[in-house]
């Protein structure tokens, strides 16, 4: 279905019930002549329906700048297919208010025989703009683009990095109401991501509308006001961006079965659940909720409970695991000897928390997760134990801190209690 204008000014994107699929045949090549020849007269399909969106309404408004996260295949690339009419819907509405440009993984609008000189002039063109408008920006291109005299050899020779350079530079300086990214900044070096995301920003200042998808949380969180988590090509939620990212946390430990068994948003494993947890939250420096930390980042951590019959002093153990279970770092001791220097002692209330603050988390780029024991003193008897809980991620370059060179680390300290 084509895509039409919003009479309605206060969106620019309105999508309502659309659904897109692709037929997979079983031969590629002779596959899809068969099926248009034959395909009345065949006594079974030669092939398979892939349903890429499914049933899927959303509406931006203008000025938004929108998070898309998922996992592959979950149908977020061909939505912004359809959003900028590259593809069309099988079935539903899409109604756009601007002028919608581009920046696909794909590389849509790029020749690789052309050199980077060329491929400005081309993209340029295949979008709408005059050859006299490109030429007046092309000296800005280049410079941001900074691939040096590759600019004028053919874009096949170009590194992964210097070809995503070139995409950008070219996308960013194109005056556009509507401005899509699909994994823009998930290739290229630390400076050159760091300086296009100013660029992005600079571009969400100008009152444009943003969707973006990128596999890197960090990103979203940091540039978007809103997201969209889409599985199986539906919406499986939307809202703050903290908020999505945290779900889609939760949502890939579930898949991966790392967690077994979930009591409210918590994975109890063992022990009597003499005390039980009632809610984990992890906040920043400012206490602020989130998900999303960066290496070396302080990470707050504010466990509630219910305690069923203890009136005695009990001990709370903590650490964080990876999403194969591996212990990233912890305090729960191995031997005897640790079971006492190790782990909060404190007298728990009928219903209490725990306000923990980590000393700076150099981590490499992770997603972990808590690990909460509550013990008898000397760590003999488990009253409740709780692995994979508040799924969270780490962004940054640094090496993870080994438990052998912290078996008797107090990564924390209580704020109250």
């Amino acid at each position: 279905m084509n895509n039409n204008s919003i009479k309605n000014n206060r969106y620019s994107i309105e999508i309502k019930n659309i659904y897109k699929s692709f037929k997979c045949f079983d031969n590629p090549v002779t596959g899809p002549i068969k099926n248009y020849l034959f395909g009345k007269v065949l006594s079974k399909k030669n092939f398979n329906e892939f349903i890429a969106i499914n049933n899927l309404s959303m509406k931006v408004k203008k000025g938004e700048v929108i998070g898309i996260i998922g996992p592959n295949g979950s149908g977020k690339t061909t939505l912004l297919k359809i959003i900028a009419n590259l593809l069309q819907a099988d079935k539903g509405e899409v109604n756009i208010n601007g002028k919608v440009t581009a920046l696909l993984a794909s590389g849509a609008g790029i020749h690789p025989e052309f050199t980077g000189r060329e491929n400005i002039l081309f993209n340029g063109l295949t979008i709408g703009l005059k050859k006299e408008e490109i030429l007046n920006k092309i000296d800005d291109i280049i410079n941001f683009a900074e691939i040096g005299s590759f600019i004028d050899q053919p874009f096949r020779t170009y590194s992964s990095g210097m070809q995503a350079r070139l995409l950008f530079s070219v996308t960013m300086y194109v005056k556009s109401e509507i401005l899509i990214i699909d994994e823009a900044l998930s290739t290229g070096d630390a400076y050159f991501v760091e300086k296009s995301k100013d660029k992005i920003k600079e571009f969400c200042n100008s009152g444009s509308t943003i969707l973006m998808v990128s596999h890197n949380i960090h990103q979203i969180s940091e540039l978007c006001n809103r997201a969209y988590l889409i599985t199986n090509g539906r919406i499986n939620c939307e809202g703050n961006t903290n908020y999505v990212i945290k779900q889609y946390n939760e949502w890939n430990f579930k898949r991966k079965g790392v967690v077994k068994k979930i009591k409210s948003n918590l994975s109890s494993f063992s022990g009597d659940e003499s005390i039980i947890l009632t809610k984990v939250q992890t906040l920043n420096k400012k206490s602020e909720e989130t998900v999303i930390f960066k290496s070396g980042e302080e990470l707050r951590v504010k466990i509630f409970y219910e305690n069923l019959k203890f009136k005695k002093k009990v001990r709370l153990w903590i650490g964080f695991i990876d999403v194969k279970s591996q212990i990233c770092f912890s305090e729960i001791g191995r031997d005897k000897e640790s079971v006492y220097s190790n782990g909060h002692i404190f007298k728990p209330d009928k219903n209490g928390s725990i306000f923990l603050k980590f000393s700076p988390l150099y981590l490499q780029y992770s997603k972990i997760s808590l690990w909460i024991i509550f013990t008898s003193l000397d760590g003999s008897k488990i009253f409740s134990e709780y692995k994979n809980i508040s799924p969270i991620e780490i962004s940054g370059r640094y090496q993870s801190i080994s438990y052998a060179s912290y078996k008797f680390w107090h990564p924390y300290k209580i704020i109250n209690d």
